[in-house]
């Protein structure tokens, strides 16, 4: 198995089998790569669920969580998330347009800054108004962009991945 903790890159990676699917040499090859590669939170989600950690908790405080381009529309993940994040002990308060782009997508925010920024104010106001501590993110690209967003907007939320809240939680 291949995990990978970021959609964009679960995406590419299961890609290869498409991208060399002409090529009889590699063709076996990267399909059966492509077959091995697991996205983060599904993989831990069912993990969790086979051995019944899988069950809501509580005390960690409030969390929002924002569903990645790639994560929801590409990999179509959405539920496993909040299930993690409920077994780490956050209670969830969705925000507006939770998974509407922050603006990153891909290399998108580092190419057209100018029209990137206006889309991250407005998802940085989201995160605001929702409430939460923690905004929990399961894309790498996603933090990044997010996190410059809070650093000039609201400093006193907190951003992580997923995967560092579930390593939190079994501390």
């Amino acid at each position: 198995m291949i995990l990978a903790a970021c959609p964009a890159c679960t995406e590419a990676l299961r890609g290869y089998a498409e991208l060399l699917k002409e090529d009889e040499a590699w063709r076996g090859k990267a399909e059966k790569f492509a077959h091995r590669v697991q996205e983060f939170c599904e993989f831990v989600a069912r993990e969790y669920e086979r051995t019944g950690r899988l069950k809501p908790a509580t005390g960690k405080g409030k969390v929002t969580y924002h569903d990645s381009c790639h994560m929801k529309r590409v990999l179509k993940i959405s539920r496993e998330p909040r299930q993690l994040l409920a077994a780490a002990g956050y209670e969830l308060v969705e925000m507006k347009d939770c998974d509407k782009c922050c603006g990153m997508s891909g290399a998108f925010g580092l190419k057209y800054a100018e029209l990137s920024m206006p889309i991250l104010k407005q998802k940085i106001q989201n995160i605001q108004e929702s409430g939460a501590d923690v905004v929990a993110v399961a894309c790498s690209g996603c933090m990044v962009q997010i996190r410059g967003g809070l650093d000039k907007q609201a400093s006193g939320i907190k951003m992580k991945h997923i995967a560092d809240i579930l390593a939190e939680s079994i501390k």
